[in-house]
């Protein structure tokens, strides 16, 4: 599947296309926490453009976020997520 381009608006700033807003992901993401789901955000940094996953689970920090790319404080205004599905059961060893 090809990555869906990164643009630019004067009001959002930089973001991947089919990005949310904070109230649309916070819709979206509350009834999958809820139901046992992990989400961690992902967003454009607003100096380099490139794409950063959040290490904080079903969080959203208001204050930004450094980019682990450029080093710099981002602050983005669009969010995409990546779920974590709950796991039933007991962990697998394979022997190698």
């Amino acid at each position: 599947m090809p990555e869906r381009p990164v643009v630019y608006d004067p009001e959002w700033g930089w973001y991947r296309e089919g990005d949310l807003t904070v109230a649309e992901l916070l819709e979206r993401v509350e009834r999958l926490i809820n139901i046992g789901y992990s989400v961690h955000v992902k967003f454009t940094c607003q100096n380099c453009h490139s794409r950063q996953v959040s290490n904080t689970q079903n969080g959203l920090h208001t204050g930004g976020y450094t980019c682990e790319e450029c080093g710099q404080l981002t602050h983005p205004k669009r969010y995409g997520f990546m779920l974590v599905a709950p796991f039933v059961g007991s962990m697998r060893v394979f022997k190698e």
